[in-house]
């Protein structure tokens, strides 16, 4: 993977934690072991960025192969790995000047300070437990289309479906499971009509409150890494740093 950002680097990380742990899902596993990872620290950032917040960025840390720095025009590069280290030896690169190391730092450094933090992780948890029965999630259900969106372009969400089906040669049969958003009508409905979130306001309740608060009794981490992608892509224009706000009690409309 080349040039994915740290939140993306971050998020494979938040995946592990499903895929690889018992039961083991053999194909992520595959996949897994197999990927080269080039990182591309970040710079400068957009208005939905924020993970800065969740420490997920915009420096990657660690659990890559290759991270790079731009500075000016000038490209730094860090092995990360000893596979790195090989393949940068490859390359041929010139040793970066400590001047130029110290700048890579700074632009880095320069840009979370910048970003700032969108809300207290510290309390967050705690927050969106507590809002649980609020009626911020009717005021987003009435604004949410469930359209999945935001689940489309989050990069740890996993909810799936199995579907059966069989081949035009009507012989062959296949099962194979699909990606799918937990914000779909059809995600929630069980057989004989039965269905347990019917309203949008319990769905994105879910979603939101999967990111924030659930992930932690499950895995320890928080379900969000700060990338902004849902906020852009929402047409709804519902902001998920503005809803963990609300849950703590600061008003955000």
């Amino acid at each position: 993977m080349l040039a994915i950002h740290p939140c993306d680097l971050a998020s494979r990380d938040i995946l592990d934690r499903v895929y690889l742990r018992e039961p083991v899902d053999p194909y992520y596993e595959s996949r897994r072991k197999n990927l080269f990872l080039i990182v591309l620290n970040c710079t400068r950032c957009d208005e939905y960025c924020f993970c800065n917040t969740f420490g997920t960025g915009p420096r990657a840390t660690e659990g890559f192969d290759i991270a790079i720095t731009m500075v000016g025009e000038k490209l730094i590069f860090e092995a990360g790995s000893d596979r790195g280290m090989e393949m940068i030896g490859k390359i041929g690169l010139d040793i970066a000047s400590r001047e130029d190391v110290e700048r890579a730092r700074e632009a880095v450094d320069t840009l979370a300070r910048t970003m700032g933090k969108a809300f207290n992780i510290m309390r967050v948890e705690k927050d969106m437990k507590g809002s649980l029965f609020s009626s911020i999630w009717n005021r987003l259900g009435e604004r949410c289309i469930a359209c999945g969106s935001c689940s489309l372009v989050c990069p740890t969400c996993f909810c799936f479906n199995i579907v059966d089906g069989i081949e035009d040669d009507l012989e062959t049969r296949y099962r194979e499971r699909i990606w799918t958003s937990c914000l779909l009508y059809e995600f929630s409905e069980v057989a004989l009509g039965g269905h347990f979130r019917r309203e949008v306001a319990s769905r994105i309740r879910q979603f939101m409150n999967h990111k924030l608060n659930y992930w932690i009794d499950q895995f320890g981490v928080y379900g969000c890494v700060g990338c902004g992608r849902c906020i852009e892509n929402c047409p709804a224009e519902i902001d998920i740093r503005k809803v963990a706000l609300e849950a703590g009690g600061c008003i955000v409309r």
